[in-house]
């Protein structure tokens, strides 16, 4: 094994698909096998030889192309980052937004994980409020642009859905004119986000089963944070690339924090 992340899968796999059988699914263990088979030549690899003096040959062994491997995600990302830099507009401003949601939600999520109807709306919600929060601030309906990225976990590899927005700072009022984003009272972002999303929620759960949840977590202002960046992304092209890729696409996690792993005991600090 290369590293203590692939030496965990490895060894403890199949014991966590046995002790959580929600997870012995055809689709992880199929990304967790092409994790484990990633650059080893044996399932697969290319060789090149020399043409002039046919003699230099290098055998390079296939990725696993997965988001979820280490080495193939990272590729993936910067890959993802360059695609969405090539959409943004040069002569326009960017502010990087992140929506969280209560604690009490995110057993809501994980029951409907494997749907994906719960994470569309989830999505769609962000949508929404970038709408409401603009046109708060602007006074007016603005047609602007942004691109939301869902992420499933927080940087402690926990279950913690939450959405990343690459947000214009401005917009077109109805008039024809650019408005740009104005300093504002930042509470707004949390009143704002508060409102749309127990709306979507409560629109999404159509039976009311989880209204006991919504209601507890509507008594409540913690948990739903909103935080919008203070300065612009990066104008520069690579600058703004590897800004991206460190918000929006990075791996699940770096190896630099596995600091020990103790197969015997079952340890992983």
């Amino acid at each position: 094994m290369a590293n203590d992340f692939l030496k965990i899968f490895s060894d403890g796999w199949e014991r966590f698909k046995s002790a959580v059988p929600s997870y012995n699914k055809p689709h992880y263990n199929k990304q967790v096998e092409a994790v484990l088979q990633c650059g080893d030549p044996v399932f697969g690899f290319s060789q090149y030889l020399c043409l002039n003096c046919g003699k230099g040959s290098r055998i390079v062994a296939h990725s696993c192309k997965s988001k979820f491997c280490l080495r193939s995600g990272r590729v993936d990302g910067e890959n993802f980052a360059q695609s969405i830099a090539s959409k943004l507009y040069e002569d326009v401003d960017y502010r990087h937004l992140v929506l969280t949601i209560p604690a009490q939600f995110r057993t809501v999520f994980y029951k409907n994980r494997f749907t994906g109807d719960l994470y569309s709306t989830f999505i769609s919600m962000g949508w929404e409020f970038v709408k409401s929060f603009m046109k708060v601030i602007a006074g007016v309906d603005l047609e602007c642009g942004c691109i939301i990225v869902l992420h499933t976990v927080g940087r402690k590899s926990d279950f913690r859905p939450h959405l990343h927005i690459m947000l214009m700072s401005g917009g077109i009022s109805p008039e024809g004119h650019w408005i740009s984003l104005k300093r504002f009272d930042f509470s707004i972002l949390n009143r704002t986000w508060k409102k749309t999303l127990l709306a979507g929620m409560r629109n999404w759960d159509e039976q009311g089963e989880f209204e006991s949840v919504f209601s507890e977590a509507e008594s409540k202002y913690k948990g739903f944070y909103a935080h919008i960046d203070v300065n612009p992304a990066p104008k520069k092209r690579r600058n703004l690339i590897r800004y991206l890729s460190k918000y929006l696409c990075r791996p699940q996690i770096s190896l630099k924090r596995l600091l020990q792993y103790n197969s015997k005991r079952d340890e992983v600090v």
